[in-house]
């Protein structure tokens, strides 16, 4: 191989592996914060990021994440929700078709990827609309079973994480619920809610 085909060679190989490289690279999001609170039971402060990231098999994913603090005011609340548990929701906004549960840009993975500070979390998951869905799950949340072991002034945070199948731009809804728990399903099912953030998805 003569020096002019072998310099062509190395200059498609290094476009390929810095081409690779951009579009797999993991990134994370600017931050966003909210605040103050808005319902009594709510985070008086709260910052929000996405991290992409891709597997071994260069699939892609997502991960949305919460961070967020109590005023005592606002534990005092939950805790006097005796019926009631605090829920922290991530889901995706489905605006471009008609109802909920429209989605099939991205699926959130399993419980047992997911990560909260909160004490004794239930991690759930739902596929709308319900009760079949469409195969896509559109929500993940964190439910705190113990509301007496909250603190105000405590950090506390929430990871989800989605397959991404498309980067079509779809929005993200950072949620504060008040759950109350169904018997009949063994899920915590919203009672009340209040929307801190909604972010988009590519954020680039």
């Amino acid at each position: 191989m003569n020096k002019k085909i072998l310099s062509v060679v190395v200059l498609i190989l290094f476009s390929t592996f810095s081409f690779a490289i951009t579009v797999y690279a993991d990134r994370w999001s600017p931050t966003e914060d909210w605040g103050p609170q808005v319902e009594s039971y709510s985070p008086d402060w709260g910052r929000t990021v996405m991290y992409e990231y891709t597997d071994s098999a260069y699939n892609l994913y997502v991960s949305p994440q919460a961070r967020f603090n109590f005023t005592q005011d606002a534990i005092d609340a939950i805790r006097n929700d005796y019926f009631l548990y605090y829920t922290f929701d991530i889901s995706v906004v489905d605006e471009s078709c008609q109802g909920e549960g429209c989605n099939t840009t991205v699926s959130a993975l399993n419980t047992t990827m997911y990560y909260s500070t909160l004490p004794s979390p239930h991690f759930d998951r739902d596929d709308d609309p319900e009760p079949w869905g469409n195969g896509y799950y559109d929500e993940t949340e964190v439910t705190c079973t113990s509301s007496l072991d909250m603190y105000a002034n405590t950090d506390y945070r929430f990871d989800s994480r989605f397959r991404v199948y498309f980067t079509d731009p779809i929005t993200f809804e950072f949620t504060s619920q008040m759950s109350h728990y169904n018997y009949y399903t063994h899920e915590y099912d919203t009672w009340y809610y209040d929307i801190h953030k909604t972010r988009n998805y590519p954020w680039y």
